[in-house]
């Protein structure tokens, strides 16, 4: 077994597995849930068709279990047994209690060994040694277990368990050992590595692969291949399988005369099983092996709107990459900034990355996923595909004339599926975390500097604006909202920009935003994810910016409406819909811009299909889109014999009927209203009724609300606290004029 052991972070590899050819006869099932037409030339089919995704052969023998999933068993076994024994009965036991106090010592020690791995890397002074030092720990409290195993009744039952973790960590200790002698070989020879240096983790993974020379290692490294992808080379793939592999794709494709080059053959190969219907679809689409086998192992279907744009990785083959840097993370994957360049322009991208195992399919429908909705057999999430769609989609619906919407391209990065999209300069969220960092004008700053009332003056604007304390940085000021925790600690809280809600373009934007993620069924644009960013065309104008469009095109969502009214349609299968849910969708606003409306009256259901509807998303996803368009349109054909649904010019935006319509004409009062009922003295029962009907009915509502709220009362905590940079540089600025004046004059400043 010390062969096939393996550290809590590397895959199982079977060599059962290479036995036998790693593709599979033509096999293509019927599947209502995708609309996917092949593109055979010989025998093109008229059925709608799903590639179904073959799993390889079991291997006999269960693979190897990580050691922290062992030690993690070893202790429920034991929760188990006090179950039946007893707690009080355990307590008068001495010896039992020491196998308790062993346990817990080794799971903190197993979870200390996972996360040790995974952040510690290889050129920290102190890696081999932190290593060495966690595994004798994990190894000794091991042996304590080992001896008191007898002292509770059932707990030798694990007795195999256990002496596959000392096994394991006996293991691990001898290629730690070895670890600095492969470490040294494989370091690149100019001592710098063009990513971040490899983890243990990473090197353990590499050690365990299949033999590879040392130097073929470095060189693969020092490409800037990732330590993952070196682990799980397979190994040498037969001569007489890649022969036969392309004979059944020359019958495949009806072209006796196919040949492919023999790297191709090895990676279609190589890995998990391909259908020999996926390998002649990404043939007759002109992808490589990579990308074929990108997509299959995504669940992905292979489709000419799925596959990779030829024109951005032709323009990507030619430029150098700059190193990665991850620049966030959502509920569903992460977002990664990719750069290349020339030499002269860098060209940046946000990559993110597709997730198969995502549970998207019940976010998209408003629902939470929990651990049974694993167990339903659904097609795999497509997180790509749905951030593509919206892209196309925006640019049939020609937003670009109020509004920005993030290109999407499908692409094949470092062997992994997913969207690369456009990256926009000087983007701004709406909800800003703290602390934040503000510049400030470099004669202000020298005053502020040099005053001696600079400290009071800070003072005095932070808890005018709610702010826990205001000081000065370098470069500018730094704001903070923060509350005090137990033990000393501090929780920084959200704040929020203020939204002119006066404007009529930002009144404008917010609704062709809302009508579009109507139309594609989002439900996670909140705070968190409204943006804006100075205009191209205009740039002391900024525009609102949609960016995060993954969790759309819900397949229960059949009118527009079905996200913030979970009344209105209760769909069957395996998910929760919580009566108050982090994802939500808005209502139907009762304006709407007279060219996004003639717009969406133009579109039909072959458009869809044009835009990418054939096959970035499922079937029945693509039925409750078109079913949400025919709703929006008879919504838009009533509007327009509405003397205030159609506006066309910045003074319809500004009327007293379209501000009424939007809610916006009672803001004081309703935040009144909201305050009493929300901001209550502790103790007191929160009635949240009304502010959970305002989100749910409209964003550019409940954001007005919240900062009316927030600039009324600025020591709450319930809503962000607003961060008016503009005012607080004036405030500054205004002070200096005043050349510090007395307190009163501070309190004048502040009520200007």
């Amino acid at each position: 077994m010390g062969t096939h052991l393996t550290p809590c972070f590397t895959p199982p590899v079977s060599d059962r597995q290479l036995e036998h050819p790693n593709w599979q006869p033509a096999r293509v099932q019927l599947h209502p849930n995708r609309l996917h037409i092949r593109l055979d030339v010989p025998k093109p089919p008229t059925q709608r068709r799903r590639l179904e995704r073959l799993e390889p052969v079991p291997p006999d023998l269960p693979p190897p279990r990580p050691v922290h999933e062992i030690v993690q068993g070893l202790a429920r076994h034991f929760d188990a047994c006090v179950g039946r024994v007893g707690a009080l009965r355990l307590s008068k036991h001495h010896s039992a209690a020491e196998l308790r106090t062993a346990l817990t010592y080794a799971r903190e020690a197993a979870k200390s060994w996972v996360r040790l791995c995974n952040q510690l890397c290889i050129d920290h002074p102190d890696a081999m040694t932190s290593v060495q030092k966690v595994l004798n720990f994990l190894q000794a409290r091991l042996e304590e277990v080992q001896h008191h195993a007898g002292a509770l009744a059932g707990f030798k039952e694990a007795r195999s368990d256990l002496q596959a973790a000392q096994q394991a960590i006996m293991a691990l200790q001898d290629q730690a050992s070895r670890m600095p002698a492969y470490t040294t070989s494989v370091w690149p020879a100019d001592g710098s590595w063009d990513r971040q240096p490899p983890s243990v983790a990473d090197v353990l993974m590499m050690m365990q692969a299949p033999a590879q020379d040392l130097s073929t290692v470095r060189a693969r490294l020092e490409d800037g291949q990732r330590p993952m992808d070196i682990a799980s080379t397979p190994s040498p793939v037969k001569l007489d399988d890649m022969q036969q592999l392309q004979g059944h794709l020359a019958q495949q494709l009806g072209k006796p005369d196919l040949g492919l080059p023999m790297t191709e053959l090895q990676v279609l190969l190589a890995g998990p099983t391909l259908p020999i219907d996926a390998i002649a679809q990404g043939l007759l689409l002109g992808l490589s092996a990579t990308e074929t086998r990108a997509l299959f192992e995504a669940g992905v279907p292979i489709h000419p709107h799925t596959a990779p744009d030829r024109q951005l990785r032709q323009q990507l083959q030619q430029l150098k990459p700059v190193p990665v840097q991850q620049v966030g993370q959502g509920m569903v994957n992460n977002v990664h900034l990719h750069r290349w360049t020339d030499g002269v322009q860098t060209w940046s991208y946000t990559w993110r990355p597709e997730r198969p195992d995502a549970e998207a399919d019940a976010m998209t429908d408003c629902g939470i996923p929990m651990r049974a909705a694993t167990e339903w057999d659904r097609p795999g999430p497509n997180l790509t595909g749905r951030q593509v769609l919206t892209s196309l989609l925006a640019e049939r619906l020609q937003l670009e004339r109020h509004i920005t919407v993030a290109k999407s391209w499908p692409a094949v990065i470092d062997s992994t599926y997913g969207s690369l999209n456009e990256f926009v300069p000087g983007l701004q969220k709406l909800l800003v975390h703290s602390p934040h960092d503000m510049a400030l004008d470099n004669d202000d700053l020298q005053w502020l500097r040099s005053w001696a009332e600079g400290p009071t003056l800070l003072a005095d604007i932070a808890r005018w604006q709610g702010l826990t304390r205001l000081e000065l940085t370098a470069t500018g000021l730094r704001a903070e909202k923060c509350v005090p925790q137990p033990g000393g600690a501090t929780f920084h809280l959200p704040m929020v920009r203020p939204l002119d809600v006066k404007q009529p373009q930002v009144r404008c934007q917010m609704v062709v935003a809302v009508w579009f993620h109507l139309l594609t069924g989002q439900v996670d644009w909140n705070a968190g994810n409204v943006a804006f960013a100075p205009d191209p065309t205009v740039p002391e104008q900024h525009r609102l910016v949609l960016f995060d469009n993954d969790l759309a095109f819900g397949r229960f969502l059949m009118h527009p409406e079905d996200a913030c009214n979970p009344l209105r349609h209760q769909p069957d299968g395996p998910r929760v819909r919580p009566p108050r849910s982090a994802l939500h969708g808005t209502r139907i606003p009762p304006v709407i811009p007279a060219d996004l409306a003639e717009s969406l009256l133009a579109v039909t259901a072959r458009d869809l299909l044009d835009c990418g509807g054939a096959g970035l998303i499922s079937l029945p996803e693509f039925t409750a889109l078109h079913s949400r368009l025919r709703h929006l349109q008879a919504r838009v054909r009533e509007l327009r014999q509405d003397p205030h649904g159609w506006l066309r010019t910045d003074g319809d935006w500004l009327t007293p009927e379209t501000t009424r319509r939007l809610g916006l004409d009672d803001l004081p009062a309703l935040a009144d209203e909201v305050a009493r009922t929300v901001l209550q003295p502790p103790g007191r029962r929160v009635d949240d009724t009304l502010l959970r009907e305002i989100e749910s009915s409209s964003l550019l509502r409940a954001l007005a609300v919240a900062q009316e709220v927030a600039r009324r009362h600025p020591q709450q905590d319930w809503f962000p606290t607003l961060l008016d940079e503009t005012a607080i540089r004036s405030a500054v600025h205004q002070a200096r004029t005043f050349q510090g004046g007395s307190g009163s004059l501070t309190a004048e400043i502040m009520n200007s």
